[in-house]
Formats: structure tokens, sequence, C-alpha cells
């Protein structure tokens, strides 16, 4: 299959040329002539190079483009498989099969907006559905979110399910039903899945973020070995050492004491030195604990448990704006900062401060938010390459504008520093 993307008017097409013409296909057909939940509309064109599918993804973004800087958290993952089931249950009513349909991430079309799911079927395509579905469940395997542990324990349950001969979708849909229980596992699964005996594959992410605190074992011995009535026998001890010598002054009298002052020096020097030895070697015991502090004694031996540290954080620090002389002898050694310069004196100028960098309305998912009606919710896409730079319009409404040439929906063009660039009716200058 050939795939590309045009934009037409105010609409952007994912276009996909067959491997073989199926213009009169039953499939065809019964997609140009309904509007099937969960699908994107479909429209054939004969053209002299052949036959072409388009599919309307206008305002719509692939999956992979939204989790490229983020993870995807438990709802979401639910919300996907749910949402591929029923679709697929829509398509029985119209006699489609689960086989023509497209899952890898960058077809799979999202709306930004509520999460809505949208499929790509290919008419007279044969693929491998369960196999497919179980690369897509491993996909969203390394991308969840670690520190969510109803997230990880649900990608991890459906991948598991995934990797069983002749399974379904109606037993990954056993598992998203019993998620809403409470925790509860489905009963005839109880003593199948078991996260110590999982058999990870050497391309998924290391599980170490879901082995914490609900699974791995924090071991503090000192702590977790004291007793409720520790403190009062320490107290009891204390008080017997205190008042042994009085004991004593009570059975010998008072001149025990005048006859042999140096015993009740002794006594206490010798308990002192006793006390600060004790106190020495737990502190030395509590520093070898706190350095292997987390056991998981059920993983497997065969597994390498590194501490996987969650991606860093880019957060650059940007120069206050007092001065409009960017690219000066000055400053033309350093890692100078990138801009937007308005061609409109009512627009500010946008900061580029760091690579990728994506502009459009939807604050929650873009660097920066350019609140405009014509602006899509994921515009474009500023990127650093190979010392130079590019920009890439996002499957965008109005499209983007680079030195007077429209852009097609998707398309990456080089951009050099002075070049003008229009975001929908926005005028700025690469700078």
């Amino acid at each position: 299959m050939e795939i590309h993307y045009e934009r037409q008017m105010r609409h952007n097409y994912l276009i996909i040329k067959p491997e073989s013409n199926c213009e009169e296909s039953y499939e065809s057909r019964m997609l140009m002539a309904n509007t099937i939940p969960g699908l994107l509309k479909f429209r054939l064109q004969q053209t002299e190079d052949g036959v072409f599918y388009y599919y309307e993804i206008t305002s719509k973004q692939p999956l992979s483009r939204l989790l490229e800087g983020r993870w995807i958290g438990r709802d979401e993952i639910a919300g996907l498989v749910a949402s591929i089931a029923r679709i697929l249950e829509g398509m029985e009513n119209y006699l489609l099969l689960e086989s023509q349909i497209l899952l890898e991430p960058e077809y799979i079309y999202v709306n930004p907006e509520d999460f809505k799911i949208f499929l790509c079927l290919v008419p007279g395509r044969q693929g491998d559905f369960p196999k497919a579905m179980e690369q897509l469940l491993q996909y969203i395997l390394k991308k969840v979110d670690h520190k969510e542990k109803e997230g990880v324990l649900l990608a991890y349950r459906l991948y598991h399910e995934s990797q069983k001969e002749l399974y379904g979708m109606d037993n990954l849909l056993k598992w998203l039903s019993q998620e809403t229980k409470e925790g509860a596992e489905p009963e005839e699964e109880k003593s199948d899945f078991d996260p110590a005996i999982i058999k990870y594959e050497s391309s998924l992410p290391e599980p170490t973020e879901l082995f914490s605190s609900e699974y791995g074992k924090e071991v503090k011995p000192k702590q977790q070995k004291k007793k409720k009535n520790s403190f009062g026998k320490r107290l009891l001890v204390i008080a017997g050492i205190l008042m042994t010598p009085g004991l004593v002054w009570l059975i010998k009298g008072t001149g025990f004491f005048m006859d042999y002052p140096f015993l009740l020096a002794a006594w206490y020097g010798v308990w002192g030195v006793f006390v600060l030895v004790l106190w020495i070697m737990k502190r030395i015991f509590a520093e070898n604990v706190e350095e292997s502090s987390w056991e998981i004694p059920f993983l497997p031996e065969e597994i390498p448990l590194e501490k996987e540290e969650d991606p860093p954080v880019i957060a650059p620090e940007i120069p206050p704006i007092m001065e409009t002389q960017l690219l000066t002898p000055e400053n033309i050694g350093q890692k100078a900062i990138r801009y937007l310069v308005s061609l409109d004196k009512q627009q500010e100028d946008i900061p580029i401060p760091y690579f990728p960098f994506i502009i459009g309305k939807k604050s929650e998912i873009t660097d920066y938010t350019l609140n405009k009606d014509t602006v899509s919710r994921l515009h474009v896409k500023l990127e650093e390459q190979d010392g130079g730079y590019q920009i890439t319009d996002l499957n965008s409404t109005n499209g983007t504008m680079v030195k007077g040439v429209m852009l097609q929906n998707n398309e990456t063009r080089f951009l050099e520093i002075g070049d003008e660039i229009y975001i929908a009716d926005s005028g700025f200058r690469f700078m």
C-alpha cells in the first residue's frame, strides 16, 4: 500500500493506494454508502494512476503523535480497547471484516478533545487482526505511565492476555469489566495470571515501577520487628541501671560506697560504654539496610532489575526578552533561543526555547497556545534536525504556509532563518 496525505480546501485526507483495485468490492460500496460509527469517512477516487481511497482526518490526530510527549493512563487505555471493541461490533452489522483494519498507532486517529477513537478500514486488505492487536498492546505497554499503578497493571494484563492462543476481544473486555469492580479478577483467570511469571520480551520496557510498594517489600528490619511494648521495656532497663546503686545502698548501708567508692563509677562507666557501642552498631547496620531497602522476592532471576528513572522534564530557562537582537556577533557563538517574530503588531512574538516545539490552541497538549479560532488544536511542530530546522503541519484545518507555499497536511518543510510562516492567518518570521 502507498500512503500519503492531502489537503483540499478545509478538509484533510489520508490517501491510500491499494495493492489491487477494489472499487467494485462489497466493502468499498458499503463504506461509501454508510457512515459507520468509529470508522473514518471514506470515499473512492479513480484517476489515471489508479484507484485511491480517501479517508477524512480533519481535526483528528494520530495516536502516535498524541503520545509523543506524554504517557497514557489507565482510563485512556481502557477507553482505547473498549472503543476498538465497540467499532468491531458495529462493523458486524455491515458484514465488514476486522482483518481489514489498520491498527498501527500512526493510523489510529483520535479526537484530542475527548479521546474518541476512529479506525481506518482498507477494503481488500488481508491482515492478521489478533497479531496487530498484540503489537498495539505492546506499544501501549511502552507508553504507559509507570507512576500510575492501575494503568501499569491493566496494560500488563491486557498484553499478557494477548499472548494466549485464540484470544479475542471478549477476553480483553473481561479484564476491563473486572477492573471496575474494585480490583477483582476473573475467577477462571486468577490462577492463570501472575505478575511473578510474566515472560518479558527484551523489546518491552523494564517493569521496575510495576513492582513498587504494592508488590515490593520495603525492608527496614529494626522498624518492622519492633514490638508494641518495646518502649516500655527500654524504660524498665534504664530504670534498673539507675536504681541498682540505690538498692545496694539500702541493703549494705551508707558505708558500703564510702569503703568502695570506685564501684559506683565503674558501674556507670561500663554501662555508658555498652550503650555507646550499641548505638554505633545500630547506625552502621541501618546504613547497610538503606543501601538495599527494597526487595523484589518474586522477580525471575534472569531479569536484571535496574531502577528506571523517569524521563527528565525538559524545562529550559527562557531569558527575559530585554532586546530584539537575536543574531548579533556577541551571541552568534552561543546557543541562541529562536523566535517566531510576529508580522502583526497586535500579536506577540513566540519564543522557541527548545525543540520539538508544538503550537496550537489546546493548551494541555501544546508548548505554546495560540488562542485563535482559525488555529487548530495541534497546528504545527517545529524541530531541530541535523543542525537545521524544520516545520511540520499537524493536520491543521486552515493550513500552514512557508515562504508563500501551503503545506499539505502532515508535510514537513525545512526552515531557514528569516523564512516567513503563516499559521492559519497569523504571520510570523522565523528568527
